[in-house]
């Protein structure tokens, strides 16, 4: 009887183990994935940094008024890289295209730049957050 009892725990552990090894296995791709951003920590932390360190530029840039050396959305996203969102708006019988930045992990209460591109892409005109008020660029 003591021999029938190791003999099935013996059998139950290895059930056990075929099943974990199954589900290792129809979850390979995405165990690879979580391993790879656990591995990418550092290059996340230099992204977030460079991030940062272009929107203080930007910031800067609007504050001091030099901003308006940057005529379109093409040196703008060269310089300051791609904006957190985008939209159109209506304003004054015109439409613009806005992008608005910020730091890349400060939610809410961040300092924020908007700018307004016209329908080619040229800078109009620019605001911060706080503190700020819309500036035309022409």
């Amino acid at each position: 009887m003591p021999a029938m009892k190791n003999f099935n725990c013996l059998v139950l552990i290895l059930i056990i183990l075929v099943f974990a090894g199954c589900a290792k296995v129809s979850h390979m791709q995405e165990l690879l994935r979580l391993k790879g951003y656990s591995q990418n920590k550092d290059w996340q932390a230099s992204t977030v940094q460079e991030q940062n360190r272009r929107f203080e530029h930007l910031l800067t840039a609007a504050k001091t008024g030099t901003l308006k050396q940057y005529s379109n959305q093409e040196s703008i996203w060269i310089n300051f890289g791609q904006p957190i969102f985008d939209k159109k708006v209506k304003m004054d019988d015109s439409v613009y295209q806005v992008w608005m930045y910020r730091y890349s992990t400060k939610l809410f209460g961040s300092d924020k730049v908007y700018l307004y591109f016209d329908s080619e892409g040229q800078l109009r005109m620019y605001d911060f957050f706080p503190g700020g008020r819309i500036t035309s660029v022409r």
